[in-house]
């Protein structure tokens, strides 16, 4: 055998014994160090008893100890349990998280790290503690201080050292998203109920406001001439509340002549029918007493209307006799501080004689209808600038800017009206009749819009030349159910010659009134 093949083998052997050799130390090193744990556990076992029964004044450890040694066992009760179950998260170590050590067990790994690399690996394979090398802390600064790692560093870490965590990120986000959906739907639903609910309240509030217990006490209204033309357009429109407001209960009193009671019993019947909530009574009488106890307005819609071939004399001593009556039983029987509107034609003298025979009515409650024509008025201004009648709020003169029309046909116009409809309808103005007497009782009881003025016949006090002592049209404002003529209007030349011919018409009408009377 040549010495090169010796050599070799001798080679191998020396391999093989020193693998033998390290095996045989690690596992008698082994054997060693679990006999040690055996007998430390035997040894704790038997001082139990006698620690129960030594005093705690003279233990030989202090407290402390005591606690840093319980403190050392949890960590490593901890460290061995998770390792038997294999959980694969990534050692993170306190020395990572503070600059300082804070724990004894801390030290001790500082010190562990300033050991050689001999004694280290040795204190791992005694021990069974993973040290902390120096290159894995965290650099220090210019300062000396360590830096903490950021939330970003940690969070980047545990993705990488996590495999089910990668893509956690966008789930994340995909939550998020969903949640702030889901979190508007319920805000959206959230507002949806709240609405529902204010209207089941609002509905709640007006039922009580609509209720026996909180309503108003209904008002009795007289309406003369109730089966009559307008009288029959004018009472289901009180009865719906056009004239008192929507709130407001009514009784009402219908009185026409005897020759006319089928046909006043036949409007009865048919308000009954139509179920006014606001409509509380009805009375249809032929009996004026009856029909004037207690009212607190009266519409007087009744008069004698003249006829072909009859003088204007014969006609006036017809309403005379009419409006003297009336009057009487208003004075005796009516609530006080009655309001009254005439509206039979002629409405300002029968206002006078009805002023004359009810002297305990005050003057300012005894008014005429001059609104019809107020309104009609507005229906050519507003089909003549193609606006809606409530939609302008400057002088008409600014708007037309045609004083020919304005004095001409403008006028005309709104004078033969009534006419124009009787000859297209074969009957009087009953409709738009009624709405203006609603408009103006509305106007004097509740009042007048603000910024705004009507029209209505009342007792003059001489405002604008006009003579004391007639029922004449002023343009009033009304608030808490009284009326107040505006003042301080211009007047020009051809207005003032319009307001004198009318003055002296119904000084007229008033002086052959009185001739009637006497």
């Amino acid at each position: 055998m040549s010495s090169f093949n010796l050599a070799k083998k001798l080679q191998h052997a020396k391999k093989a014994w020193k693998s033998f050799t390290n095996t045989l130390q690690s596992k008698l090193q082994k054997l060693n160090i679990s006999k040690a744990v055996r007998k430390t556990t035997k040894r704790i076992i038997a001082l139990r008893p006698i620690r129960s029964v030594i005093p705690h004044k003279l233990r030989s450890r202090t407290h402390s100890e005591r606690l840093r040694s319980r403190h050392h066992h949890r960590l490593r009760h901890y460290h061995n349990y998770h390792q038997h179950q294999k959980i694969g998260f990534a050692a993170i170590y306190v020395d990572q998280l503070f600059p300082e050590p804070t724990s004894m067990h801390a030290k001790h790994l500082h010190s562990l790290d300033e050991a050689s690399n001999g004694k280290m690996a040795k204190a791992e394979a005694t021990v069974g503690v993973k040290v902390i090398d120096k290159k894995a802390l965290p650099k220090k600064s210019k300062a000396g201080e360590t830096s903490a790692p950021t939330m970003a560093d940690a969070w980047k870490a545990a993705v990488s050292a996590l495999p089910q965590l990668p893509g956690v990120d966008e789930r994340a986000e995909e939550f998020i998203s969903k949640f702030r959906q889901d979190m508007n739907l319920q805000r959206e639903q959230s507002f949806l109920e709240f609405q529902q609910m204010l209207a089941r309240d609002d509905l709640i509030l007006k039922t009580c406001l609509r209720s026996p217990t909180m309503a108003k006490e209904p008002v009795r209204v007289l309406v003369t001439g109730a089966a009559g033309q307008i009288g029959y357009a004018l009472v289901p429109m009180i009865a719906r509340g056009v004239m008192l407001g929507p709130d407001q209960p009514v009784i009402l009193h219908m009185l026409d002549i005897a020759p006319a009671a089928e046909a006043l019993n036949g409007v009865k019947m048919e308000l009954v029918d139509a179920a006014f909530p606001l409509l509380k009574g009805v009375v249809a009488t032929t009996d004026v007493v009856e029909a004037c106890t207690g009212v607190s307005i009266a519409v007087m819609v009744g008069g004698f209307p003249r006829k072909e071939g009859m003088e204007r004399k014969d006609v006036m001593t017809k309403n005379v006799s009419i409006y003297k009556s009336q009057a009487s039983a208003l004075e005796e029987h009516a609530a006080a501080n009655c309001k009254v509107l005439v509206v039979a034609n002629p409405a300002n003298t029968n206002a006078l004689i009805l002023k004359e025979f009810a002297p305990s009515i005050p003057e300012k409650n005894i008014s005429c209808l001059t609104r019809l024509d107020h309104n009609r008025a507005l229906g050519q201004i507003s089909e003549r600038l193609n606006v809606q009648t409530p939609a302008g709020e400057k002088p008409v003169r600014e708007l037309v800017a045609d004083d020919e029309w304005l004095k001409g046909e403008f006028i005309t116009t709104v004078q033969q009206r009534g006419a124009a409809i009787i000859k297209a309808r074969k009957f009087s103005s009953a409709l738009s009749a009624a709405s203006a007497a609603c408009d103006h009782i509305r106007d004097w009881v509740l009042g007048t819009p603000e910024g705004t003025w009507v029209s209505m016949g009342v007792y003059s006090d001489g405002s604008y030349s006009v003579p004391a002592g007639l029922i004449y049209s002023f343009p009033v404002t009304c608030q808490k159910g009284e009326w107040t003529i505006v003042q301080g209007l211009s007047i020009d030349e051809f207005s003032r010659k319009k307001l004198d011919a009318t003055a002296a018409e119904l000084s007229e009408e008033k002086a052959l009134a009185y001739s009637c009377l006497s």
